[in-house]
């Protein structure tokens, strides 16, 4: 009995507990439907509907979400509650695979340390960026993916089991194909396969089909709808004038995510707290160039750094 309780499965079990008992309280009190939210639920609507992306539905994002989402529509019915509740699960797929990721570097108490500041930091803020409701569902379907393929990696870079390969493949396939922002991360999947541990000429084809099945299977779906390349070069030349446009630079220099100097140093000033919070990916970046020799030692964790 005692081994249960020290088992990593009785972690997550109690993590799955305190996620369980605080959803109610949270229970379709997320989101904002008048500004992105409603546009999840929308496009996706469009698409159940025979709606073709990026040819008659303007969209800025990956196809894989909308699809998804589409066919959640058709089995459970077009309702708020058919999206919520993927929302919730995927966000338990999250704060799950948080602690696996830390278990493999960590002890199990800073790795369900890390499970619950995932928990409350991401999944129940009432606001926008959430990971039930949020403002795009193909971030946390491209971050929930993102993770899976991230331990399967690291378990590749463990053991001998090329399976574990295939895997990381075919979830970052779909990690990209949800949101192109992830698009480095497969750059550190290629270098862990060809150079921290060589797969073999073979393997690596095997693990290239792999990581394309999800983007066959999405675009294959748009082209047998009637989308062709001149759609498609239409929609991006489109993307790239909103996203030069001196509106959506106003905007997004407002919220930091423009670079902005002045605007920058207000927001800095207005919430410190959470400026010093939002330094840390830049400090990460600092502290492995100090210890990068120390870093490298260990492939490992380099390649954990690099993924960070």
């Amino acid at each position: 009995m005692q081994k249960i309780y020290k088992s990593d499965l009785f972690v997550i079990f109690m993590i799955l507990i305190v996620f369980c008992v605080i959803t109610p309280f949270f229970f379709l009190h997320q989101g904002l439907f008048l500004i992105d939210t409603g546009r999840e639920f929308y496009l996706s609507q469009q698409v159940l509907k025979g709606g073709v992306l990026y040819k008659n539905i303007f969209n800025i994002y990956g196809p894989f979400s909308y699809q998804f989402n589409a066919l959640l529509f058709m089995i459970f019915g077009e309702k708020i509650n058919t999206l919520y509740v993927t929302g919730i699960i995927n966000s338990i797929v999250i704060v799950i695979f948080m602690y696996l990721i830390s278990r493999e570097f960590l002890n199990k108490s800073f790795s369900a340390l890390f499970a619950f500041i995932t928990m409350f930091s991401l999944v129940f803020p009432v606001f926008l960026f959430n990971s039930v409701i949020t403002y795009s569902s193909g971030l946390i379907y491209a971050l929930s993916s993102l993770l899976i393929s991230v331990l399967f990696l690291l378990k590749y870079l463990k053991s001998d089991k090329y399976y574990f390969a295939y895997y990381a493949s075919l979830f970052c396939g779909l990690s990209i194909l949800n949101k192109y922002e992830f698009i480095l991360y497969p750059i550190v999947l290629l270098y862990s396969l060809c150079f921290v541990k060589p797969i073999g000429y073979k393997k690596f084809i095997k693990s290239l089909c792999f990581f394309m099945v999800f983007p066959i299977i999405s675009f294959g779906i748009l082209f047998l709808q009637g989308l062709d390349f001149k759609d498609l070069f239409y929609a991006f030349k489109l993307m790239i004038i909103m996203a030069c446009s001196n509106s959506m630079s106003d905007f997004y220099s407002r919220y930091g995510n423009f670079f902005n100097p002045a605007r920058y140093l207000s927001l800095i000033l207005k919430n410190p707290v959470f400026a010093l919070i939002g330094l840390i990916p830049v400090i990460n970046i600092i502290l492995t160039t100090i210890f990068f020799k120390k870093i490298y030692q260990d492939k490992i964790f380099f390649v954990f750094c690099l993924i960070a």
